[in-house]
């Protein structure tokens, strides 16, 4: 039994009773000295229909006439016969309740149906009053703590570590009872794209002839017409914003751009929690070199096949850094930020008090320990309605598993051969691979570009590597 009354005026409470669950007479007499505690002043609603439901109703209706709302057996949305005042939102529709006193609401109900219940109940009564649960364990939460109702939007940017962050987070969240849904790509919306593909021969006859023979040309292209036939990044901005504008309680939505998106409109959401993955920005540039550009997406694939790209890698890779790119053909559509627009996404994220940081290389070194830190701060992991096993954890971790991702035909760090690259998003996965692909030069051009935001990010101490 709960031995302090707890002042907050909404919250939940748990009488820890379960062990009771079968002592009908015990639990009345619990219930009913609690219910006396709450004084004179205080008024209460029984909901459900559990077997001692009814006791408890004539009792309070016997000597609790002032205090007492009603019991309402039927807390369900929809009811066949409107006319009966048992269900609890059909009276709510003719009878408000009083929204001068601060009401407790006694949940008579199994424990099974505990969490389905107040998903139900308190987003409708916008999380007010008091909420008696007696086989909760004993204490209280605040309403807005209690199974934490906000929606999570998780954003995370191409070739930042998505495959390895999302499999697993999306496990742990639905073990944690959220639902989960990634949102659309901006290029399977018809309407935004319709009139912006190219046949295949279009594309090649729109191109400058240098940029058929020289994929530096190519690549600082970037596009073969940037004014009239990619969207705008405001037009995708608004595409993702409207693709949000259902985000719901109790539900978490991956974000992932592989056309760039910036976190700062999302902030303004309300009543939302934002996560962001962050990875080293030349981290990033490597692996999207290698995943899109050596990958024949702006050589054919018979030429990549013959002219694997070697010489211009160094070029490339500038360009990349400097300018960023964009790709649109009859069935993609990519927008790539340069490194200094990246930095700077990634700094705003740090910066912003509302949005939880997890970084690509955490995940690589300590997992478990960096998931656990996550859902804590989400509030996720201390309430009593569910928990996380171990078993869980390890079973959510396995998904991130290099092999396990690649159906066993590779291991993290293993190196591949060009032709390999072929075989999707999973080329090494590592910390640190941009050491093995920049030269001084590049090394040197990249300090100037965003060397002070990589001491800013953590990434460096100072500019000397």
């Amino acid at each position: 039994m709960l031995a302090v009354l707890p002042q907050e005026p909404d919250c939940v409470i748990g009488l820890g009773l379960l062990e009771q669950a079968q002592n009908d007479v015990y639990l009345l007499s619990q219930l009913i000295a609690f219910l006396d505690s709450l004084g004179p002043e205080s008024v209460f609603v029984l909901l459900g229909h559990a077997s001692w439901a009814g006791d408890l109703a004539q009792w309070a209706a016997s000597t609790q006439p002032q205090r007492y709302l009603g019991h309402f057996p039927d807390i369900s949305l929809y009811n066949e016969s409107p006319q009966s005042y048992t269900n609890f939102f059909i009276y709510l529709r003719y009878c408000p309740l009083p929204s001068d006193q601060a009401i407790t609401y006694v949940l008579c109900l199994p424990p099974g149906d505990y969490l389905s219940t107040t998903r139900n109940l308190l987003p409708k009564l916008n999380f007010k009053g008091r909420w008696v649960l007696p086989f909760l364990p004993a204490g209280h939460w605040p309403n807005r703590d209690f199974d934490p109702p906000q929606p999570l939007l998780i954003h995370t940017v191409t070739r930042s570590g998505t495959l390895r962050f999302w499999p697993v987070l999306e496990s742990l969240l639905k073990a944690l009872g959220r639902q989960t849904a990634v949102c659309g790509y901006p290029d399977e919306n018809r309407r935004l794209m319709s009139g912006l593909r190219w046949p295949a021969e279009q594309q090649v006859k729109a191109l400058p002839l240098t940029a058929l023979t020289d994929p530096v040309a190519r690549i600082r292209a970037s596009m073969w017409d940037p004014a009239l036939r990619f969207p705008s990044r405001e037009q995708i901005l608004a595409y993702y914003l409207q693709e949000l504008a259902d985000l719901d309680f109790y539900q978490a939505r991956l974000l992932h751009c592989h056309v760039f998106v910036p976190i700062e409109p999302f902030l303004k959401l309300e009543n939302t929690r934002l996560i962001a993955l962050m990875r080293d920005p030349r981290d990033v540039l490597i692996s999207f070199y290698f995943a899109y550009l050596n990958k024949g997406y702006f050589l054919d694939y018979q030429r990549y096949q013959t002219e694997y790209p070697q010489t211009h890698k160094a070029a490339l890779l500038q360009s990349l850094a400097e300018n960023g790119w964009q790709y649109l053909s009859f069935n993609k559509l990519l927008d790539f930020p340069d490194l200094k627009t990246l930095a700077q996404h990634y700094l705003t994220c740090l910066n912003s008090p509302q949005v939880s940081v997890v970084r690509f290389e955490d995940l690589h070194q300590a997992p478990e320990a960096t998931y656990l830190k996550l859902l804590t701060a989400q509030g996720l992991l201390e309430q009593p309605y569910y928990s996380l096993a171990p078993e869980q954890f390890k079973r959510a971790l396995r998904l991130e598993d290099f092999e396990f991702q690649t159906h066993g035909r590779r291991k993290r760090g293993q190196a591949m051969d060009p032709q390999e690259l072929n075989y999707g998003s999973h080329r090494r996965g590592l910390v640190g691979d941009w050491q093995a692909h920049f030269t001084p030069q590049l090394k040197e051009q990249l300090k100037a570009l965003i060397g002070p935001e990589l001491i800013q990010l953590g990434y460096e101490r100072d500019l000397n590597w």
